[in-house]
């Protein structure tokens, strides 16, 4: 009978260690979790703060498709407009501002304003020549870095 008490008494330590085991690695798990979320929620304070960006889970419920995007090339100290979708009435003007005072972020902050404001965006295609330089023409490419949603 003693015997089996200390077997019982084994197994109940042994069930112990491990229970202790699996919370500890639980635990840790949810303190990198956590570092993770206060990493990301440190990331969207400071897209909010500096770009003006507010990044939102979800739909628009409003208008789910709405959807606004641009790709700006930096290269040789001058930064191109390659696409805009849909097309800006002041790119020029946006553009050359940005190559005067290489403000990016101010860019970024302006075509997210404009965007929230559908009167600014032209319904009609227009050829994208009047946006695009001669070697960004050539070399046109979409990229998801700058797209921006309504």
């Amino acid at each position: 009978m003693l015997k089996l008490r200390g077997v019982v008494e084994d197994e109940y330590s042994a069930l112990l260690s491990l229970q202790a085991d699996a919370l500890k690695a639980l635990e840790e798990k949810l303190n990198q979790n956590t570092e993770d979320r206060d990493a990301i929620q440190e990331a969207t304070v400071w897209y909010n703060k500096v770009l003006g960006l507010r990044i939102e889970c979800g739909q628009d419920a409003n208008n789910p498709d709405d959807e606004y995007s641009f790709t700006v090339r930096h290269e040789n100290d001058v930064h191109t407009l390659i696409d805009c979708d849909p097309q800006l009435n002041d790119a020029k003007e946006l553009l050359i501002e940005l190559n005067k005072s290489n403000g990016l972020f101010k860019f970024v902050r302006t075509m997210r304003e404009i965007s929230r404001s559908c009167s600014t965006w032209i319904n009609i295609t227009r050829e994208r020549s009047d946006v695009l330089s001669p070697v960004s023409a050539s070399s046109f490419r979409r990229s998801h870095r700058f797209k921006v949603k309504k």
